[in-house]
């Protein structure tokens, strides 16, 4: 397996769950990363990197809307300076409402797109450049396993996440050449906090017993194991699914 050791990744959505678990995780392996989320996270993103930093890690925080592709490649371009060089993009940043097809709102359709998708999209684009300057470079999309099959009142998540699939599976192709790998990670329920939100969703076991739900550390710990893989490996899709 590679070391990590003296890499520059930034990480979205990290100020909280699978995000902020991985900047901790990727800090503890000698990566400097860079935590970026929505400016309202501020205090959140200070306080991961204040965390990482005094367990002797190197870190630094960034607002950052994904929806905005003029941001996204103003973060790239500042990293590739601060840094030195970008050599790990992880796309955490998204969110879902459940809500039918009927009732689902033009806003809440175009938001989930343009969170979860879009910003993949634009923060990948952004990065190839760099990545590929240095021969080397990995690209981390979060899809969901609802990526691969349906469930009521969640059309517009699952249609989401199944876009992050086949546009990374595309992006892998375009990029190996470049020494780019492209790795697609589809947890399953996740005690994140995710579900907090979703009004009227089913509190079935699975979706409220921590017993029976991935840990953020489940998810981090597998993106970690994927970024050390062997340079031979062009792409990989790593699957998780949760006891419940």
């Amino acid at each position: 397996m590679d070391s990590l050791t003296g890499r520059a990744a930034i990480v979205t959505g990290a100020s909280r769950g699978f995000g902020r678990e991985l900047s901790l995780q990727l800090a503890a392996e000698g990566v400097r990363v860079v935590a970026a989320a929505l400016p309202q996270e501020a205090d959140a993103l200070a306080s991961l990197v204040e965390e990482i930093c005094g367990a002797g890690g190197v870190a630094m925080w960034q607002t950052l809307d994904v929806r905005d592709p003029g941001q996204c490649s103003a973060l790239v371009r500042w990293v590739v300076k601060e840094m030195g060089g970008l050599q790990i993009l992880v796309n955490c940043a998204g969110l879902g409402h459940w809500v039918s097809v009927e009732n689902t709102t033009d806003a809440q359709w175009q938001q989930m797109m343009e969170v979860n998708v879009s910003g993949a999209f634009y923060l990948s684009r952004a990065a190839i450049g760099p990545m590929r300057d240095a021969g080397t470079g990995n690209i981390v999309n979060i899809a969901s396993v609802l990526g691969r099959r349906g469930v009521p009142n969640f059309s517009a998540y699952c249609a989401s996440k199944a876009a992050v699939m086949a546009f990374s599976e595309s992006l892998s192709k375009e990029v190996k050449g470049y020494g780019i790998q492209v790795t697609v990670v589809s947890p399953g329920t996740a005690d994140t906090g995710f579900r907090d939100q979703h009004v009227g969703r089913p509190l079935d076991p699975s979706l409220t017993d921590p017993a029976l739900m991935l840990r953020p550390a489940d998810v981090a710990s597998a993106i970690v194991w994927a970024l050390k893989a062997s340079k031979h490996v062009a792409s990989l899709q790593v699957v998780l699914e949760p006891l419940g």
